[in-house]
């Protein structure tokens, strides 16, 4: 169910039947590193470990930027707890404002579980560029645009190992190193 940082050339046409099986991927696990750049600092966090549930979320971030220490971010799309060693934990009903303030950039929470699978999120117009193998490879969402690369087999379905998503001097890169589906 898991795969390392191996790349494979998938056939497809871009066909609905993939796309519906990666709609239906509800349950995921993944680690790796997600890079952070605006025009004023650039930084990385290591994700060790990303739970993703349907519309919950576990994420477990580490890094020495800033003091960051070790982080663990749960919630959904509506509410998000934050928890660090020796703090008390920060709850709030706007996870994407908390993320910023937190990390110090944005990082659309709502949309990224879909992108994290290639696909577009199904609540708003997208506009798409598909690669060679017909998977998803640029993205345009709700100001986001989000190019997709290095493709793993997970159990014989295509997942991006590599993902950069920028808007405006933002840019956002997640990296993959080892993908599950549960």
């Amino acid at each position: 169910m898991s795969c390392s940082s191996s790349y494979k050339s998938f056939e497809n046409d871009g066909s609905k039947e993939l796309r519906a099986k990666l709609y239906q991927i509800e349950t995921f696990q993944f680690n790796g590193k997600l890079g952070f750049r605006n025009s004023e600092e650039a930084f990385s966090v290591a994700i060790n470990n990303w739970l993703q549930d349907a519309d919950k979320y576990q994420i477990e971030l580490s890094s020495a930027f800033f003091g960051l220490g070790a982080i663990e971010l749960k919630g959904t799309a509506a509410w998000i707890e934050a928890n660090e060693p020796g703090q008390e934990p920060v709850r709030s009903d706007y996870p994407n404002y908390t993320i910023k303030e937190l990390l110090g950039s944005p990082l659309p929470i709502q949309r990224i579980r879909y992108w994290l699978r290639g696909i577009p999120a199904p609540q708003s117009k997208s506009q798409e560029t598909l690669n060679d193998q017909g998977l998803l490879s640029t993205l345009e969402q709700d100001g986001w645009t989000i190019h997709l690369d290095r493709y793993h087999d997970v159990s014989n379905l295509p997942l991006p190992g590599r993902i950069k998503i920028e808007q405006n001097d933002t840019r956002i890169t997640l990296v993959v190193a080892q993908w599950s589906i549960l």
